[in-house]
Parts: C-alpha cells; structure tokens; sequence
C-alpha cells in the first residue's frame, strides 16, 4: 500500500516528502463527504487544541491529519489493521504532523488504553464491520474523561432489507453489521452517555457517493491514480455504486451524532 500510494503521489506530480493534508484527501477521507464531513462533526462535538481524541478505526488516519491540523488536537488512531497503521505514519511524518498524530494497533473491543484517557472518541464509518456494537460502545465510555463526549458519524441499516453488496465496508454479509438507527442511539444513551445531537445526513451523503462515483469513473487509467481504490481493491467502482444503490433505496442511512459522558 506505501509503494502504491507514493507512487500514485509521484505520478500526480506531488512531491512524497513534503505533503500538504489536502493532497492526500482522494485516498485517506474513506467516507462519505470526505474532509468536508470531518470538518462538520468537529465543529458539531466543539473540538479544541487542548484535547486528547481518539480516532476508533481510523484507517490510514485521514481525519486524524485532519483533526490535528484544523483544530490543533493531538489524536491517537487506533486499527486493528497493521499496514494501515505502518502507512498512517509514514504519510503523517510527511505531512509534518507526527508530533500531533499518532497509531497504535488495536482491537476496538479491548482497547489498549487506561480508563478516562480521552476528552473526544471519534468514530467515522468504523463500526460497520462490528457486531459486538454494545461492547465497542461500552469500551468507548471507559475510555473517555468524565467530561469527555462520542463524536459519530455512521452508516447504519435503513428500513428496506437486505443491501446490494459489495460496499466499501463489505464483500458479502458476512462482514456487515449495521444495525437501525434508533437502536443505535438507544444502545449509546443505555451506556451512559447523553445525546447532544443526533442528525441524519443521508440526503447530503447520497450525493457525496454520487460525486465520488462520477471521480472515480473521470480517472484516467494510463497511469497510477491516487484514490481509494489503492485500499479497496478493483471493484472499488462497483462498491461505490452499490453504496449509492443503498442509499437510494432506503437500505442504509447516514448519522451525525454527538453525546456527552455522563
């Protein structure tokens, strides 16, 4: 995955070593509206320099990057995949930001982290593939301060069943976990925290995969593009399609939410 996305960077004319956060936003926003999305959650949980956020799942650590450069936060990114976190760190020592960023790999249900460690857990299109919803949920709440709040943003099961397959998250139903979004918010409020707010953005999602669709069809294929499809494969096409088929189609929603630990 490092020698794919350098040498996409390289072939864009992007030099490797010095690395604006924008740069790299085509392979590591993997989420509906992208940097924009992030952007709109922070500003929604009131994310400050001084805080301490934990980015659950957070891949290669796009909105980490983010997060940290924007608002100013040191963020921890926890995955349970290694070479997303042997990569997150090499394109955040280039773009300037490992004193502000950082990874440790991890499993999100017994995460390696003492009690009351962070002022914001951030979790974005990170729990689909977990089952185990209400232990996650419950690891969340150990982990963050007496103060400290749960920003989400997810994709969660919509009223028509069953969903077209492969998406982003998922090759088959065997690693798909969504569940409604009334049950979510219910499962999150029975933990112990407190709704702050709670939004459904689905309409704005549906047409952030469409121009993530129509990108990825403009993409020359003569030589290495940088995009998601470095991660995910190629039928990455078909996924984002499939994803957009869902929405349309009322088989998944999109959520904002934010609560606070009681």
């Amino acid at each position: 995955l490092e020698r794919l996305i350098l040498a996409a960077l390289r072939a864009g004319g992007k030099d490797p070593y010095a690395l604006p956060v924008d740069d790299l936003a085509p392979v590591d926003q993997l989420h509906v509206h992208g940097k924009d999305a992030t952007l709109e959650l922070a500003r929604l949980t009131g994310l400050t320099p001084e805080m301490k956020v934990l980015d659950v799942g957070g891949g290669i650590g796009g909105p980490a990057r983010t997060l940290a450069r924007e608002f100013g936060c040191a963020v921890t990114v926890l995955d349970l995949t290694e070479e997303f976190c042997r990569v997150g760190e090499m394109l955040t020592a280039r773009t300037r930001l490992s004193d502000r960023v950082t990874f440790r790999l991890g499993n999100a249900l017994d995460m390696p982290f003492p009690d009351n460690s962070f002022d914001v857990v951030w979790v974005q299109h990170s729990s689909m593939n977990i089952a185990a919803k209400e232990r996650l949920f419950a690891e969340i709440y150990r982990v963050s301060r007496s103060d400290g709040r749960l920003a989400l943003h997810e994709i969660m099961a919509g009223p028509v069943t069953p969903i077209h397959f492969p998406v982003p998250w998922a090759r088959s139903s065997l690693l798909s976990h969504l569940l409604p979004p009334e049950t979510v918010r219910t499962l999150i409020n029975g933990i112990g925290f407190k709704e702050v707010a709670w939004i459904d953005v689905t309409k704005s999602a549906g047409a952030g995969i469409k121009e993530r669709l129509e990108a990825i069809r403009a993409t020359p294929r003569v030589q290495p593009s940088l995009g998601q499809h470095l991660l995910f494969g190629p039928d990455f096409a078909q996924m984002v399609q499939n994803h957009m088929r869902n929405v349309a189609e009322d088989r998944t929603v999109v959520i904002e939410g934010v609560f606070g630990r009681v």
